[in-house]
């Protein structure tokens, strides 16, 4: 027999769309804010990301997503990234849950099918997303790596800004199809969707993420920082060593022929390399100065490292400036040059395009990154800038303020916000 919900306490369920682990592990920090006495935390994801849920002591769900490999093939065809059938059947699993759970919250990182399956089953819906995909950002759409784009970006990014609107409203054509199926309002674009909730979240430093204007469902949780919390194996530091220490991961994104530059660069320098695979098999044999493993607790090494190579992404990107190192990234997609733009804007970073990331010019950038004083006082600044920005406390003003005690969330605001 199910308990009346006016007899339990409040319940929230966080989700994590497993294409990435980046997208799992911020809601992953957040629900170890949440006060266990208050609330009951449920996590659900794909089933290739259940340990590190479980090594959390949250109770886990399966909602099943696309495979990174081919997330990162539409991403490289610059193609939807959810067709229709695909969205309606993550529609379908999530009603399926929050009917199961009937939570007071749910909160998600780039589920896009909440956007639909929140507002059907009547749950508020927190999106957890990135500021640059406001549709009020300040910062404009660069030149994505795409095969049409990438040998002229520069030439090309005059007419990508042109461009730009079609393609967002193409990118949402199937989200808006489901949503008018299900005789829900359609939303403008792919940056509408992206931030679509009835409150949205930016784990971002205002900085790096500017916005022209703040609309009243949104704010600014501040950069969401997490690691797997494993031991580092002994000797992994090699702190006896007095060459400068880099620590390299391109995630689950980085394709053969970069990673292959990268090892080559770093095979180069007179530096001692860490490499996190994010799981993925390394195809090529690893100069003596890198070693490699799936998965490294990066916040217990980037206080030693010199420098941080990248993908772009704002999950390692964050880890980094919060222990105040420069980033050479390395970015691919849409979301990785974003951030970068804006690091390289504010001094803290480089950027390489895969496209002539060949290992000289990896190994030319990162000698110039590991030498630049002026690069690391900018990241140290940002460093400090982390530090008084505390996502978890904000998190916890967010769920104090949006849900009063013993007053169930079904009952408050759960139309999603559309503009």
């Amino acid at each position: 027999m199910r308990t009346p919900d006016a007899l339990r306490r409040r319940r929230i369920l966080l989700v994590g769309q497993a294409v990435s682990l980046a997208h799992v592990a911020r809601p992953l920090r957040l629900a170890q804010e949440v006060d266990r006495t208050e609330w009951e935390v449920y996590f659900a994801c794909d089933e290739r990301y259940r340990r590190f849920v479980e090594q959390a002591g949250l109770p886990f769900r399966e909602l099943p997503s696309i495979e990174p490999d081919e997330f990162r093939q539409r991403l490289s065809r610059g193609a939807s990234l959810v067709d229709e059938a695909t969205l309606a059947r993550e529609v379908d699993d999530d009603v399926a849950l929050l009917e199961d759970l009937r939570p007071d919250l749910v909160l998600g990182d780039f589920r896009l099918s909440l956007g639909i399956s929140a507002e059907r089953s009547g749950v508020p819906y927190a999106n957890l997303c990135n500021a640059h995909w406001s549709p009020r950002t300040a910062l404009e759409f660069p030149v994505p790596e795409l095969p049409v784009l990438r040998h002229a970006p520069r030439l090309l990014a005059p007419l990508m800004k042109l461009g730009a609107p079609a393609v967002f409203r193409r990118h949402a054509a199937g989200f808006n199809a489901l949503r008018r199926r299900f005789g829900q309002p359609e939303i403008e674009d792919l940056r509408a969707m992206y931030t679509l909730g009835t409150w949205t979240l930016f784990a971002d430093l205002p900085e790096l993420a500017p916005c022209t204007e703040m609309a009243p469902h949104e704010r600014y949780l501040g950069p969401v920082i997490w690691d797997p919390g494993e031991p580092l194996p002994a000797g992994l530091l090699n702190e006896g060593d007095s060459r400068p220490l880099v620590y390299a991961t391109l995630g689950a994104s980085g394709t053969h022929r970069v990673v292959a530059a990268l090892l080559e660069a770093l095979g180069g320098l007179p530096v001692r390399a860490i490499l996190a695979t994010a799981g993925r098999p390394i195809e090529d044999a690893l100069p003596p100065n890198v070693k490699a493993l799936p998965y490294v607790a990066a916040t217990k090494v980037l206080p030693h490292a010199a420098a941080c190579v990248f993908n772009g992404g704002c999950a390692t990107g964050y880890q980094a400036l919060a222990a105040g190192v420069p980033l050479l990234a390395l970015p691919e997609n849409g979301d990785q040059f974003l951030f970068t733009q804006a690091l390289v804007r504010q001094g803290a970073g480089r950027c390489v395009r895969p496209t002539f990331a060949t290992a000289k010019a990896i190994r030319e950038h990162l000698a110039a990154l590991i030498e630049s004083d002026e690069t690391r006082r900018t990241a140290r600044e940002l460093q400090a800038r982390i530090a008084a920005f505390d996502a978890g406390a904000a998190f916890r003003r967010f769920l104090g303020e949006v849900l009063t005690p013993g007053v169930p969330a079904r009952a408050a605001v759960t139309q999603l916000a559309t503009h």
